[in-house]
């Protein structure tokens, strides 16, 4: 059997799939895990379920799935972990990647799942937004047999402001069915907004910088305040010493003539 392909590779031949996914923020990765349950019917058998999910999914949109084998790898090409529970009738999979948070927003996920979202930190106003238009998930209506996405949105950091259907501690949920059109908008405190890139950067500037022997210039304050103290008897020993060099002079001069 051919294999299907659908936003989070949900398997969209097969009765009543769904799917939840769970993110976990923070202001360097975002975190994602996507968990199908898919069962058999009398038109799709249990081994048919099993082959119709990709062992190899990319995880950005640029890779385009036409050119990727299911079950072969690519150079170059970064790959959802999968795993897979059997649940008698049925499989579960579970699909996972942790994304630089720069790069979530081209995650193949949420790039053909939304037609608009939003997914940045705000260094100026200290905060990290999440949001998509309000015309709800794109695939319900290319795939009339899925029916529910379950998102789970997970950060130790500061709500300021959502518009989960859930929310239980620090994990805000939003339920997207067929026909329904929400959006998902969240507005996290950033604690990390004001972070300079490390110190590396000031100890290689640092190192830039000429460095003072201080021990140099202390003997030079004494030799020019020994100077200043005893001029006269600085310049007599310069007249002695100029005297010694042209003896010393005159002496190898005869002994070489």
């Amino acid at each position: 059997m051919k294999k299907i392909l659908m936003l989070l590779m949900l398997m969209v031949l097969l009765t009543g799939c769904s799917a939840n996914v769970n993110l976990t923020v923070t202001s360097s990765n975002i975190e994602e895990e996507i968990i199908i349950n898919a069962y058999s019917d009398s038109d799709t058998n249990k081994a048919q379920v099993y082959t119709s999910f990709r062992k190899y999914m990319p995880v950005f949109a640029n890779v385009p799935l036409s050119d990727t084998e299911p079950d072969t790898k690519k150079d170059g090409v970064e790959y959802y972990t999968r795993r897979e529970q059997d649940l008698g009738s049925g499989y579960r999979f579970n699909y996972k990647y942790k994304y630089k948070f720069e790069d979530y927003k081209n995650s193949r996920s949420v790039k053909y799942g939304f037609a608009s979202r939003t997914i940045q930190r705000n260094p100026g106003d200290k905060n990290i937004m999440i949001s998509t238009d309000s015309a709800g998930l794109k695939y319900f209506e290319q795939y009339p047999n899925l029916e529910t996405v379950t998102i789970n949105i997970r950060s130790s950091y500061k709500m300021l402001e959502n518009n989960a259907d859930y929310v239980n501690g620090n994990v805000y949920t939003w339920v997207l069915r067929k026909g329904t059109k929400k959006s998902i908008y969240l507005l996290l405190d950033d604690p990390n907004a004001n972070q300079t890139s490390t110190g590396d950067s000031e100890k290689d500037e640092n190192e830039k910088k000429p460095v003072i022997d201080m021990r140099e210039e202390k003997e030079e304050s004494k030799f020019i305040k020994f100077v200043n103290d005893h001029p006269i008897l600085v310049a007599f020993i310069g007249i002695l010493a100029f005297f010694i060099i042209l003896l010393i002079v005159s002496k190898l001069t005869k002994t070489k003539y």
